[in-house]
């Protein structure tokens, strides 16, 4: 017989997915439901999944898991804070308990920071969205000792996630999950959103720490994470070292490992759709930590001579320092932005690795006029595929590469990290397409 868990809910918990969505996300409690149960039936348990609006319910639930339940994941919602009787009906149980709130309680309201809850809690899970559920099951499956929570990762199940800003359109995540049912897997990946939770970048420590904790077999990092994450890591791969950025963290035995496999990505996506472009000179807008990656991608693809443009004066002669030193400084340089035009004017190519041209950064990165039909343009960005600037380029006649395909190839390289297993890039690319035609 499966261990049962009890995932109790309280009051208002009906209306997720249309109550305050900006605060409590879009999922609805249905869809909450449906996957606690997948992944309870992976993880070898059984899942009693309940909500109500009533306080009397949900102490009765809590007495008849006395008798039933191996754990509990409760989140009793305004009761938190205001139930001494659900306390006190937590208090009589004996199995371990997990405390979870779809919001960081911590950050709203100060009658929010007050959890009756907590007080008998073996731990509690605030702020991930409507994924503390998920992360809670996994970890009281440890806790209860559920036979196949130890074997079932190793097997064919892995949890991964994305931590950055503003990425609830990411077609990651479908990405990941559709290769790896192709390959037979129990694949899981969240997105960690730290718009849609109110968090800042100093949230980003203890969203690593409970990742880990909570069995993540890694977490791909964005904007405004890949720099930021690093002194958090115990080990960093060369390319991550020499790039200083990380895309890819991986949980293994104990440790954080950082990875960066955009610029790999960026590099096959051009020898792919741009195998014969002239590459004597090349000007890349941007020096985060894309714009990092990419340089490095460039100069291996056999660019002659880069001219970095950033806004950020230090941020562009970083990079270019730290690409001089790994490819020599006559193949590196710097331009400022009020001067593009010269280098541009001799170039054969532009890479725009800024954010501008992405659906929440609308527009031009710089002026449609210093384009010409000779220039190959290429860009990183892939939502949306034909950015302002592609458009502008290929309204010229330019040769023109979009960022579908180093979204693919950096999902493909990161998937490999975290399963060891090798992916299918062909078939990546098709589910790409298909996504982006939808």
């Amino acid at each position: 017989m499966r261990p049962i868990v009890y995932v109790l809910n309280g009051p208002n918990l009906n209306l997720l997915g249309s109550r305050q969505p900006e605060i409590y996300g879009r999922e609805t409690l249905a869809d909450v439901e449906a996957e606690c149960r997948r992944l309870g039936a992976d993880l070898g348990l059984e899942i009693e999944f309940r909500q109500t609006n009533a306080e009397f319910q949900l102490i009765d639930w809590i007495h008849e898991s006395r008798k039933r339940a191996a754990g509990i994941v409760i989140n009793p919602a305004a009761l938190t804070h205001t139930s001494v009787a659900v306390l006190d009906a937590l208090n009589a149980c004996e199995c371990p308990i997990l405390e979870v709130h779809i919001s960081n309680i911590h950050k709203r309201e100060e009658f929010r920071h007050h959890s009756f809850v907590s007080q008998v809690a073996t731990g509690v899970i605030c702020g991930f969205g409507a994924q503390g559920y998920f992360l809670a099951i996994q970890h009281l499956a440890r806790l209860i000792g559920s036979p196949r929570a130890a074997t079932v990762q190793t097997q064919s199940a892995f949890l991964v996630g994305l931590i950055g800003a503003g990425i609830q359109a990411s077609l990651t995540p479908a990405m990941h999950e559709r290769e790896g049912a192709a390959q037979g897997l129990h694949y899981v990946y969240r997105l960690i959103d730290l718009q849609t939770l109110g968090l800042g970048v100093e949230a980003l420590a203890g969203l690593i720490t409970a990742a880990g904790q909570m069995g993540f077999t890694g977490l791909n990092v964005t904007h405004p994470c890949k720099q930021a994450v690093i002194p958090l890591l115990d080990e960093l791969s060369d390319d991550a070292r020499s790039l200083e950025a990380v895309n890819t963290v991986v949980f293994k035995d104990g440790k954080r490992v950082g990875h960066n496999t955009d610029w790999f990505g960026f590099a096959e996506n051009f020898r792919r759709g741009l195998p014969d472009a002239r590459r004597d000179h090349v000007v890349q807008l941007g020096a985060g930590g894309a714009g990092s990656a990419v340089a490095h991608a460039a100069l291996t693809c056999g660019v002659k001579k880069l001219t970095i443009v950033d806004t950020v004066a230090e941020r562009a002669k970083a990079v270019a320092a730290g690409r001089a030193a790994r490819f020599g400084p006559d193949r590196v340089s710097v331009a400022d932005p009020a001067e593009i035009a010269a280098p541009l004017a001799t170039a054969d190519g532009l890479i725009n690795t800024t954010p501008i041209g992405m659906a929440k950064y609308p527009g031009l990165p710089l002026s449609a006029a210093l384009l010409r039909p000779e220039l190959w343009v290429a860009e990183i960005i892939y939502f949306p595929l034909e950015t302002d600037l592609l458009r502008a380029a290929r309204a010229l006649g330019c040769r023109t590469l979009d960022g579908g395909g180093m979204a693919v190839f950096q999902a493909a390289e990161a998937f490999r990290l975290f399963t060891g297993i090798e992916p299918d890039t062909q078939r990546m690319l098709q589910h790409f397409a298909a996504l982006c035609a939808k």
